[in-house]
């Protein structure tokens, strides 16, 4: 009996250690809810046109912060492992810029593509969609 107890102890010990972990590391869970900061973007589409299969293409975003706390870029995720990124600063301050490149390569690629890459923050809104089209030949 007191071996069950012990296991279960344990067990509710490291279940509980496991949570507070991932609390800590989930860009969704650490959003404020109260933040003011808020997003504008230079533009939210980039349409690339007719280019070439096997070709490296680059969107660029500018992003400003139009609220009065720091916006912060929690997470980028690209929906394809194609689509690389890179971003100025991960913290703006308010009235300020920063800005988020995307690398798109299009090898293996062949006619109508869109890439999507979501940004998260710590804004009301909390997600924010960044789309890239063409027509790779």
């Amino acid at each position: 009996m007191k071996y069950s107890v012990l296991v279960v102890a344990t067990f509710f010990l490291f279940s509980c250690v496991q949570n507070s972990q991932k609390a800590e590391t989930d860009p969704i869970q650490n959003v404020d809810k109260h933040s003011k900061a808020e997003v504008q973007f230079d533009k939210e589409k980039v349409d690339f046109g007719v280019i070439p299969q096997d070709t490296l293409v680059t969107a660029l975003y500018q992003i400003k912060n139009t609220g009065s706390d720091t916006l912060k870029i929690t997470d980028i995720q690209p929906d394809c492992s194609c689509t690389s990124f890179y971003v100025s600063k991960f913290k703006i301050a308010p009235n300020d810029t920063a800005l988020v490149q995307l690398n798109i390569n299009t090898f293996h690629k062949h006619g109508n593509i869109e890439q999507y890459t979501v940004l998260v923050t710590n804004t009301k809104k909390k997600f924010y969609s960044l789309k890239n089209t063409a027509i790779v030949n």
